[in-house]
């Protein structure tokens, strides 16, 4: 499970780079396909260091190519998960517990001390 919190441009870059790699035959990403400004932008490289993208070996001196790692590709699923984890936690459960004890002592202490 990955803990990372992320930037609103972050998720629109990782959004945007597996729509590519999912159209891909390879499953890569070619440097070529994405302006050279968004591979030296600070969200690109927040990505990398959360290990959501990562460069392929290559040849030559400089990477080609790079790919969304497992972890990129389940980011999202992850998230929404969280989400309702702590809708549920931190929320749902607490109204239920209040309603359950609401009803235990309007209902069952009057027939107990009556």
């Amino acid at each position: 499970m990955h803990k990372y919190e992320t930037l609103p441009a972050e998720r629109k870059l990782l959004r945007k780079y597996i729509k590519i790699q999912k159209a891909d035959t390879l499953n890569e990403i070619n440097l070529d396909k994405i302006p050279h400004s968004e591979v030296n932008s600070y969200e690109f490289k927040l990505l990398l260091e959360a290990g959501l993208v990562e460069f392929l070996p290559s040849r030559y001196s400089q990477p080609s190519e790079f790919k969304v790692t497992d972890e990129g590709l389940n980011f999202f699923k992850w998230k929404w998960e969280r989400f309702w984890n702590t809708l549920f936690k931190s929320i749902l459960l607490p109204i239920l517990v209040s309603i359950a004890t609401t009803l235990i002592t309007t209902k069952l202490i009057p027939l107990i001390f009556h």
